[in-house]
């Protein structure tokens, strides 16, 4: 949180101006992004589900050599067997459609 990083300077009149902040945020992506999460959740849903396998296994594929393409030092970080990293896609595939429910 900010508070951590400013203790000696935080005070109640921050906390307040931090709270308005969020409330406003808040608000605003409700107002922007409302009842369309249902909408985008089914979706999304509905396209992760249409994978077979082999199609499944080509999206992992690709998924880290476009990853590692555009981010080549994370190879020096993700010095993983492949079956690892299969796993890893699938525990974001799961974790996006999380993020909509």
């Amino acid at each position: 949180s900010l508070r951590s990083l400013l203790p000696k300077d935080w005070d109640s009149q921050h906390e307040v101006a931090w709270g308005w902040l969020w409330e406003t945020v808040g608000a605003l992506l409700n107002s922007q992004i409302g009842g369309k999460l249902d909408r985008q959740e089914r979706a999304l849903t509905r396209f992760m589900s249409s994978f077979g396998d082999d199609m499944r296994m080509l999206y992992r594929q690709q998924l880290f050599v476009k990853f590692f393409e555009m981010a080549p030092k994370s190879v020096h970080y993700l010095k993983q067997s492949t079956t690892r990293l299969h796993f890893l896609v699938d525990k974001w595939m799961a974790m996006t459609l999380d993020m909509y429910r």
